[in-house]
């Protein structure tokens, strides 16, 4: 490559970026039991050391916040979230270099439970993006979490079985 195209290709890196969320289920909902249920506590956890209080209390109120749009239920259920990746890509890092700071990830293992403890669903909610230099003008935590969130959401309305998006 010859110099003179090296800043044009900074100026590329810097741009380009892309973003996906993919649903994995393990034990999917049945059709039949997703507009019963009533979405009471959000539990959320990690062993990583990375994730703080403040993190694990935003992905719980993001997805307290969605699951209190979807039909609602008598039957009181238990949303469990476990945080098992978590590597958030930081404003100065994004705005310096865009998209080759890396990519944002996190992944959450989702298990919802009826009152005798009986495990209605299990999915793992993975995100990623690299929003290239665009990343440094918003918030890539709170996105990545709404995203996670959003996930979850569609995941108990019954609306997917396993997808991914854009």
């Amino acid at each position: 490559m010859r110099i003179q195209h090296v800043p044009a290709v900074l100026v590329l890196s810097w741009l380009l970026g892309a973003c996906g969320t993919t649903i994995n289920m393990r034990q999917p909902l049945q059709e039949d039991v997703a507009g019963t249920l009533r979405y009471g506590p959000v539990e959320a956890t990690s062993i990583l050391s990375r994730v703080t209080p403040d993190d694990l209390a935003q992905l719980k109120q993001a997805v307290a916040t969605r699951v209190a749009r979807l039909p609602r239920g008598d039957r009181p259920v238990t949303i469990e979230l476990t945080v098992t990746e978590f590597d958030i890509v930081n404003a100065q890092a994004r705005f310096l270099v865009g998209a080759l700071a890396g990519t944002t990830r996190i992944s959450t293992a989702v298990k919802v439970t009826d009152e005798s403890g009986r495990t209605l669903t299990e999915f793992d909610v993975q995100r990623s993006a690299n929003p290239g230099g665009m990343g440094a003008f918003y918030d890539q935590r709170a996105s990545a979490i709404d995203s996670v969130a959003d996930g979850v959401a569609e995941a108990l309305g019954g609306k997917i079985g396993s997808r991914k998006d854009k």
